[in-house]
């Protein structure tokens, strides 16, 4: 069976019209699409990078808040050493004291008193 259309034939002339205005609404919106950017697809490293992006920031602030924090025990502790060393320091300072008060005497005592209490201390 041929396709041949008679010229005559007004039904058959209708249904080709109607099948061309179909193909070219088709190809009308073949253009229209093709002018339309499309998005980019991105690489999969870029996305895992957003998805994880978010929870390692909220991670990584709170691991900073937690370590800046100072327990109470913290702060007692450091306050005991501190006045340990206060302590130590009085220690420290009162037997120095007590070195340059011994010093100073003997010091106006001169300088030969000095030599033979040495001499009587450490003997040759």
């Amino acid at each position: 069976m041929t396709d041949t259309v008679p010229a005559n034939d007004p039904s058959k002339l209708g249904l080709i019209e109607a099948k061309l205005d179909v193909l070219l609404a088709r190809v009308e919106k073949a253009e229209i699409a093709s002018k339309i950017p499309t998005k980019d697809s991105q690489p999969w490293w870029t996305v895992a990078a957003q998805i994880l992006g978010i929870p390692v920031a909220v991670t990584l602030i709170l691991l900073q808040w937690s370590q800046t924090q100072k327990a109470p025990h913290d702060i007692e502790k450091t306050t005991a050493e501190t006045a340990k060393l206060q302590t130590e320091e009085l220690k420290a300072r009162a037997e120095l004291q007590q070195i340059l008060e011994k010093l100073a005497s003997e010091k106006s005592k001169g300088c030969r008193s000095t030599k033979s209490n040495s001499r009587t201390r450490f003997p040759a």
